[in-house]
């Protein structure tokens, strides 16, 4: 699969909305796919737009435009879905995801964290 495309937007149904990125998309990218998605909330603070995934817009024709782009030089098609594996990898890592909560737990605890 050289893509997955994902045009989510918030707020269709009032409290419905999977984040950012959508756990169909960390699975994806995880598993070596190339990540096209929409970030209508600006929560992105982690992965590289263009290198490790890619932002779209909602509008049709930039999307189409995008993997137009993308299509036509397809050595960056085919290098995103490794630097996003490796991002994601990174992203969702044990220690990067739970680290700064049980700092946050043992500080309110009064106590020091078990993990590194």
């Amino acid at each position: 699969m050289d893509l997955i495309l994902s045009p989510n937007r918030p707020d269709i149904i009032p409290g419905a909305f999977d984040g950012f990125p959508t756990g169909a998309c960390a699975e994806a990218a995880l598993s070596g796919v190339a990540l096209f998605c929409t970030d209508c909330l600006n929560l992105n603070v982690a992965f590289k737009d263009r290198e490790e995934i890619v932002i779209i817009s909602l509008s049709v024709q930039e999307i189409c435009e995008t993997i137009e782009y993308f299509w036509q030089n397809y050595d960056k098609l085919s290098n995103l879905p490794k630097q996003g594996q490796l991002a994601f990898q990174r992203v969702f890592n044990i220690d990067y995801q739970m680290n700064p909560r049980l700092l946050v737990i043992s500080e309110c605890m009064g106590t020091k964290s078990s993990l590194k």
